[in-house]
């Protein structure tokens, strides 16, 4: 799993990508590698970040992930109804 830090133009700060992307609700943090990523925790934060101010993909519910849109783009949305 590789991390991202991305310089910011007017400081000497770097941006974790993989935080920014889920806190605004672009991504979906992919679980099965988070034991491979030294920063997981602050992945998660900026998840709850998402959820909580519903951004992104978290501002519709249900909020469907991207392996799960799959038997919906076949017309089945019988998976949607645990949510």
């Amino acid at each position: 799993m590789a991390e991202v830090n991305v310089p910011t133009p007017r400081s000497d700060e770097e941006k974790f990508v993989q935080y920014e992307m889920v806190a605004a609700g672009w991504a979906y943090p992919y679980e099965k590698f988070s034991d491979h990523c030294p920063n997981w925790d602050i992945v998660q934060k900026g998840v709850n970040e998402a959820k909580q101010n519903q951004r992104g993909v978290w501002a519709v519910a249900p909020a469907v992930k991207p392996k799960s849109d799959r038997p919906l783009m076949r017309g089945d949305t019988s998976f949607m109804k645990g949510n």
